[in-house]
C-alpha cells in the first residue's frame, strides 16, 4: 500500500511539472521565471 502512496505522489509531481512547463511556454516564459513569478504573488 505505501508503494501506491509514493507512485501516485510521484506522477502528480510529474505531471503538475509537465503542466508548468507548458504553462510557461505558452505565456512565453521559462519553468524558472514561472516559479519565482508564483512565489513572488506567494510572499508578497
Amino acid at each position: 500500500m505505501e508503494f501506491n502512496k509514493i507512485k501516485t505522489t510521484v506522477l502528480i509531481d510529474k505531471t503538475l511539472k509537465k503542466l508548468a512547463q507548458v504553462h510557461a511556454i505558452q505565456n512565453d516564459m521559462t519553468l524558472g521565471e514561472l516559479i519565482e513569478e508564483g512565489l513572488r504573488k506567494i510572499l508578497v
